[in-house]
């Protein structure tokens, strides 16, 4: 029985939205009822145009339509050779993306039309395209689902009421208008191509056709729905997890739910479509940065940077994937890096070792590319990025070897780049260079040049070589940075002297002639020096500290009297406090010496053995002793006494007549009352 007021479908409206609107505007409350009435019976009013399309007449008779046409076009059959796919108006469409159990709509949009989209039920879509205004499927007021059994007109909750009594009869009237709800709308760097995206399964005509003379050429072969399952395809792989197990673009998450598909994904995904070969190139590009870190299955090599680019999904048309796999192949060709290379080349070409070039990878600081949790896959370096550390790398020199080079001990070369007399290497050359400390070797020749030129040649006869002078100041430190420094500034007047070939120190090779002058030198550096004092110290300090050279340190933490820290810092094993606290307790024969003012170090022990002290520990046999500072500094103060006494005086070159290897370094004195 046709209804009393007909209706005309909209050409982009749903068969179960243009039933309920019917059913609603003739004052009907049951769809199922209304077309009980003309021989069709369903339970799912939203599943009924994946019945035969033969219904439309019935349901244009019964709407009062002779727009035939516009009610077969809402019927949505199977195509033939296409398991899973339906004919949505016109267009080839999965049919798991079609929602028929809920209604869902755009409230703010139902104000510019009172009638249900079509594009409203489809699953990957959260909001209408027209107007970007998100989509509801339950009542904002009773939160309960909206659906299509009952109904007071398409804009009404079915639910909600507002009862009206006129004398004996209730009549039940709409209880809320869903059209006062309107949502917020989406947002979209790229709305260009999130239209063109969603205008190609648009029932729309106008909106179709729109995006359909958007077609770049490479994809202009396919049907708008087949570009749409395309770009919905590319959408889905920047949500994807991983691509280890399953060759395949999964659009399902969480059960039904397609929240995680974001606009901004569809509107990437169009974008790659809409742009062509270079879209599609930017697309892979938004796909390797995106999908770092995540497991796949092929482990390295060109598939495996590709990431899920690599799959080829089941889903699309054969031609589709045809033109997928040129697409593919052009953009692993111009993104080809010609600049990565493996170790072990670069490490052939370049005469250095795949383990420094191990190292420098590890670091993170130059381009790599690194496959993780697989047997000899390469680690791909950049070429480009190696050879200035390489040039860079030429131009060091090791802390020890530019100290030879300049004369001091490797200890005060941290000094002498403080005061800006050198400059140390830093960054991720080091990671190619043995040990941790470098400097450029301009900067060593630099300042060996200028030393030399401060230095005078002829030396006069009364000069005292610097190493013995430096003795005679009583200081436990020796500031020799601050030495280089006062002979580079013209304040230490310094004369060249004749030294053994193995002597290659400042100290051995310089004189001064005036001693009184390097002292208060020495004393001025020293008391200009910070309190602050490391915690953590190495061989040279420990030497100083002590009085002896790095030979007896060595031996000392070998025989268990300091002991060495192996988890402390490189080149810093010792704690100073303790190394202080040694020096408190104990007393070593070259302090012994140059205090009791003996000619040599056999004389000082033979000194100690007749007023009965032995000494605590003896680093080698039949030598190098160690005694207790109380016992001895009791027995030194005598002798000192004794020696004023007698005005003996004391001679300018403590220790003379001692071997070449002697314990002696340039060490203090101790002052004697």
């Amino acid at each position: 029985m046709p209804l009393a007021f007909p209706i005309e479908p909209a050409t982009d409206e749903g068969l179960a939205g243009f039933v309920v609107r019917a059913t609603a505007t003739n004052f009907l409350r049951s769809p199922l009822g209304a077309l009980s009435s003309i021989g069709i019976r369903t339970v799912h009013p939203g599943s009924l145009s994946s019945r035969s399309s033969a219904l439309a007449a019935s349901i244009a008779e019964w709407a009062g339509t002779e727009d035939i046409g516009a009610i077969t076009r809402m019927f949505h059959g199977g195509i033939e050779g296409r398991k899973g796919w339906i004919d949505f108006f016109g267009e080839p469409l999965r049919a798991m993306y079609r929602q028929p159990q809920l209604r869902r709509v755009a409230p703010g949009a139902l104000k510019n039309g009172d009638y249900i989209r079509a594009i409203w039920s489809l699953r990957p879509l959260s909001f209408d395209p027209a107007t970007k205004e998100l989509l509801i499927d339950s009542c904002p007021q009773c939160k309960r689902s909206l659906g299509w059994t009952r109904t007071y007109g398409v804009s009404y909750c079915e639910h909600c009421s507002r009862p009206e009594v006129f004398g004996q009869f209730t009549w039940y009237y709409p209880g809320l208008d869903l059209r006062d709800f309107s949502q917020s709308k989406i947002q979209v760097d790229d709305e260009e191509a999130l239209d063109f995206l969603t205008g190609l399964i648009d029932p729309s005509t106008e909106r179709k056709d729109r995006s359909r003379r958007l077609v770049p050429e490479m994809w202009s072969s396919l049907s708008a729905g087949d570009l749409f399952e395309v770009g919905l395809t590319f959408a889905c792989m920047l949500g994807l997890e991983h691509w280890d197990k399953q060759q395949t673009v999964s659009r399902r998450k969480g059960g039904e739910s397609w929240s995680w598909l974001t606009p901004r994904m569809l509107s990437i995904g169009g974008r790659a479509i809409l742009g062509g070969q270079p879209g599609f190139e930017m697309f892979g590009d938004i796909l390797r940065r995106e999908a770092v870190g995540k497991p796949r299955e092929k482990k390295y090599g060109k598939w495996a940077e590709l990431g899920p680019l690599s799959i080829v999904e089941p889903s699309l048309c054969n031609a589709a994937k045809t033109i997928l796999g040129h697409a593919t192949e052009a953009y692993v060709a111009a993104r080809c890096d010609p600049d990565m290379h493996p170790l072990q080349n670069l490490a052939n070409k370049y005469g250095i070792t795949r383990a420094s070039l191990a190292l420098l990878a590890e670091s993170g600081l130059v381009p790599t590319t690194k496959f993780e949790g697989v047997k000899r896959a390469p680690t791909m370096m950049s070429e480009a990025a190696l050879k200035p550390l390489l040039r860079e790398k030429e131009n060091t020199i090791s802390a020890i070897r530019a100290a030879g080079a300049i004369g001091v001990h490797p200890a005060h070369m941290d000094e002498l780049q403080k005061l800006g007399l050198l400059e140390k290497v830093e960054g991720a050359v080091l990671k190619l260079l043995k040990g941790e400390e470098y400097y450029t070797r301009q900067s060593v020749n630099v300042l060996k040049q200028n030393i030399q030129r401060r230095i005078a040649r002829r030396a006069p006869k009364d000069c005292l070589r610097l190493r013995v002078a430096v003795c005679a100041c009583e200081v436990r430190a020796v500031p020799w940075a601050g030495i280089v420094q006062s002979i580079l500034d013209g304040n230490l007047e310094v004369f060249r002297i004749k030294a053994a070939k193995s002597r290659k120190s400042l100290g051995d090779r310089l004189a001064v002639r005036d001693a009184s002058a390097l002292a208060s030198l020495v004393q001025r550096l020293t008391s200009a020096e910070p309190d602050t004092k490391p915690e953590w110290i190495g061989n040279a300090a420990a030497s100083e500290l002590l009085g002896i050279n790095e030979v007896a340190v060595w031996r000392l933490a070998k025989a268990g009297a300091l002991k060495k820290y192996e988890d402390a810092a490189q080149h810093s094993h010792f704690k100073r406090r303790e190394v202080e606290l040694l020096s408190v307790q104990m007393i070593f024969i070259p302090e012994v010496a140059r205090t009791g003012n003996f000619s040599t170090y056999r004389e000082a022990s033979a000194w100690l053995k007749q007023h009965g002290i032995t000494p605590r520990l003896e680093l080698k046999h039949g030598g190098w002793k160690v005694y207790a500072r109380a016992e001895v500094e009791r027995a030194l103060q005598r002798r000192v006494d004794e020696l004023s006494r007698q005005r003996v005086p004391r001679s300018d070159s403590p220790g003379q007549g001692r071997r070449p290897d002697s314990l002696s370094v340039s060490s203090p004195r101790l002052k004697s009352d």
